[in-house]
């Protein structure tokens, strides 16, 4: 059943502003005092912001700044807009003797200044008049809400135009979606149409938008580059066949047939870009209360693709607060199907395997994956030291492990190691760290007394010294 929630008139995501932002056109203000904010105010911004102040010009922060200071991180780069006209602001700059360099961007409306050995940025707020897929033609404006209409979610209001210009709709997906309802900036955004490959390519071959990797085409992903920026998009579909590890595809638009095909109810929603959530699953209900589900019945789902199973760990790490609540269908699922794991190619695996390691409750799953059979599928002994690993993943809580810190508490000899790289086809690092720590764990146990660090400052000590110098190249 659709549950359609326009986060517009619901205070869905009010324990969240910086959602509010994102989804919400309605004003949102609220005053930043952070000290990554402080940090910002130089000599040279001191004397900037007095100069706009005294000519009657607002002056602000703009864009990603502002998102990275929401985020309790200091720019590296900080843009400013302004209602000041380039010209009046070259005819302020003229005025004060402040150099201005780099005139490129002035028609578009920026002006660079250089004050106190920094170069600030700073461009008349603007509205884009005539687009054309790549560039834009613009009228400079004083109202900031018609410029922030300009700017991108991550996507470009331009790639959107076209999308819609077409008559085709377009949300953003998956686990962008989740993690933007749980208040978390998504790394990557991937997007769902309506439009075929076909209809894309001819769609942006026309707004002269570049297509790059055509690898996903034949499973309906067609990505594009604009503006400095990749946005892969994937047509609504079906899986007709699968096999646990592939599926052939049909082409829909029916939007619930492609959420029905996905793994979990969490990653089943859809994102309008008016902020109207479609959740066929009750994926927003289940984020809510911390839980992890399959989409439809667990055993299909895990079937479709065995590495499903390893995904619900992932997730269940992520999403749920306290461990041990699990639905006993998904358990018995997972029991029924890790043999399946087998036929997964181990680059796969470990990638998984690495986000289980380093999320929460990982004592939890470790045991759920031996209680469940699952470890012997996925290059885990048969007969791990799991006191051993209780003991270890005890000592890193609240710190950040290697995920190999982790694992090889499970291995009892170097040849475990062996083994794990042979499945797994883990890096050499990755192998050298669980081999040094098999073979030195009982001398780098955490020592008793005023001393804990010694035993491991007696073994730098001991390698340095057995360690051949280098020998001297003659010249």
């Amino acid at each position: 059943m659709l549950r359609h929630l326009c986060l517009r008139h619901r205070p869905v995501l009010s324990c969240s502003w910086s959602r509010l932002c994102l989804l919400k056109r309605r004003l949102f203000t609220m005053k930043v005092q952070s000290p990554e904010f402080q940090s910002l105010f130089t000599e040279g911004l001191k004397s900037l912001t007095e100069l706009f102040v005294r000519e009657n010009h607002e002056l602000r922060i703009a864009g990603g700044a502002v998102r990275d200071l929401l985020n309790g991180v200091k720019p590296q780069d900080v843009d400013f807009a302004t209602t000041a006209t380039p010209s009046q602001m070259k005819e302020m700059f003229q005025a004060a003797g402040i150099r201005m360099i780099n005139n490129k961007g002035e028609k578009h409306g920026t002006i660079t200044a250089r004050l106190h050995e920094e170069n600030f940025e700073i461009t008349t707020l603007r509205i884009d008049v005539v687009t054309d897929g790549r560039h834009a033609e613009v009228e400079f404006t004083t109202d900031w809400q018609k410029d922030a209409e300009r700017r991108d979610l991550t996507i470009n209001s331009m790639f959107l135009e076209l999308f819609v210009r077409e008559n085709h709709e377009l949300r953003i997906a998956g686990g962008a979606v989740r993690d933007l309802l749980n208040g978390v900036k998504p790394q990557d955004v991937d997007f769902a149409t309506t439009a075929t490959p076909s209809q894309m390519k001819e769609m942006f071959q026309a707004a002269g938008i570049r297509m790059i990797n055509n690898k996903g085409e034949k499973h309906g992903t067609i990505t594009a580059r604009l503006h400095e920026e990749n946005f892969e998009i994937t047509t609504l579909r079906i899986d007709v066949v699968t096999d646990g590890r592939h599926a052939e595809v049909e082409f829909t638009t029916d939007w619930q047939k492609d959420a029905e095909r996905r793994d979990l109810t969490i990653n089943s929603m859809f994102l309008g870009f008016d902020g109207t959530l479609f959740d066929y699953f009750n994926g927003y209900a289940d984020l809510k209360n911390k839980k992890v589900r399959f989409v439809g019945q667990a055993k299909q789902r895990i079937q479709e693709d065995y590495l499903r199973i390893l995904r619900y760990f992932r997730f269940y790490g992520r999403i749920v607060d306290k461990p041990g609540d699990h639905d006993p269908e998904t358990l018995e699922a997972i029991t029924e199907n890790a043999k399946g794991l087998g036929g997964i190619s181990g680059e796969r695996i470990w990638v998984e395997l690495k986000k289980i390691l380093t999320g929460d409750h990982v004592n939890h799953l470790m045991h759920l994956i031996y209680d469940l059979d699952v470890a012997p599928y996925i290059g885990l002994p048969g007969s791990a030291g799991l006191e051993e690993f209780d003991r270890v993943s005890g000592n890193v809580e609240g710190f950040a492990p290697k995920p190999m810190t982790l694992l090889a508490s499970l291995f009892k000899a170097q040849d475990d190691v062996t083994k794990l790289d042979l499945r797994l086809k883990i890096s050499r690092e990755e192998k050298n760290l669980g081999l040094f720590l098999v073979k030195h764990r009982k001398d780098l146990r955490r020592a008793d007394g005023p001393e804990p660090l010694k035993p491991y400052q007696d073994f730098v000590i001991d390698v340095s010294m057995a360690s051949p110098a280098p020998t001297r190249r003659k010249s």
